[in-house]
């Protein structure tokens, strides 16, 4: 479990800190993930709302992790960084993860959600003292939102440039993915 401070004010004369022991929320969406792959094929959309608003982060992860390697895909950095930017846009102007409605009703076998997801489960126990919320306070700024997304914007647009020098993707992917 992960522990979180929050504090609370019930006057402004007085404030308490409380301790709080919260589930790591991303590990339990997995789970929930799998348990609705069990049941049968899962669509896009079902994806998405049960992951809750980390879609962003986890497709642009998702984007990034072909070019996390030194050897470089041709073709493919184009299309990625444009969407990668698009989605650096998306957040600076606060707006959701858009996905076009076709894509959406695509449904994903259950057998290869469940094995993803459990296996992104595993994962996430195991890198959980490095992924837990710290400052929590700065991820509510609207001002960090704002430098996050165009940080990203940045980078995704960095990494579709066909530039021919080596590990130019390798240097823009890695801060993408973190």
């Amino acid at each position: 479990a992960t522990v979180h401070f929050t504090k609370t004010r019930p006057n402004c004369a007085d404030q308490t800190m409380k301790k709080t022991i919260v589930p790591n929320a991303l590990e339990h969406n997995l789970t929930l993930l799998e348990r609705r792959a069990q049941e049968g094929p899962v669509s896009i959309k079902e994806i998405l709302m049960i992951l809750s608003g980390r879609g962003r982060g986890l497709v642009i992860v998702f984007l990034s992790l072909p070019f996390c390697l030194p050897v470089q895909i041709p073709g493919i950095s184009i299309p990625f960084g444009l969407l990668i930017s698009f989605l650096g846009l998306r957040i600076a102007f606060g707006k959701h993860l858009w996905v076009p409605q076709s894509l959406l009703s695509k449904k994903i076998s259950a057998a290869f959600m469940s094995k993803t997801s459990k296996k992104a489960a595993h994962f996430v126990r195991k890198i959980n003292r490095w992924i837990h919320p710290r400052i929590s306070w700065i991820c509510r700024n609207k001002t960090i939102h704002i430098v996050h997304g165009l940080l990203i914007f940045l980078l995704g647009t960095l990494l579709a440039l066909p530039l021919p020098i080596p590990l130019t993707n390798l240097a823009v992917a890695w801060p993408l993915l973190f």
